[in-house]
């Protein structure tokens, strides 16, 4: 949603005459979703969400070395 903002935002300042009630629009809808984001990450587990990215990038590089059941994948770095 905050690509989608940004680039009606940029949509109405480019076109003439300027859209001012659709830029303003798309202005406090990146606020609002940018507010939501930071609420999101600032309550992540962010050893999770490491351990996840690691599992991820060695899964596309071949690099994964085991699995356990429950558990994210051992990976190298």
């Amino acid at each position: 949603m905050c690509v989608y903002s940004l680039l009606f935002m940029r949509f109405a300042w480019a076109i003439n005459p300027r859209n001012y009630l659709l830029f303003a629009c798309h202005l406090s809808n990146e606020a609002v979703q940018l507010n939501q984001m930071r609420r999101v990450l600032s309550v992540q587990d962010w050893n999770k969400v490491s351990k996840i990215c690691q599992w991820v990038l060695g899964l596309h590089h071949g690099l994964c070395l085991t699995a356990a059941s429950n558990d994210v994948a051992v990976c190298r770095a």
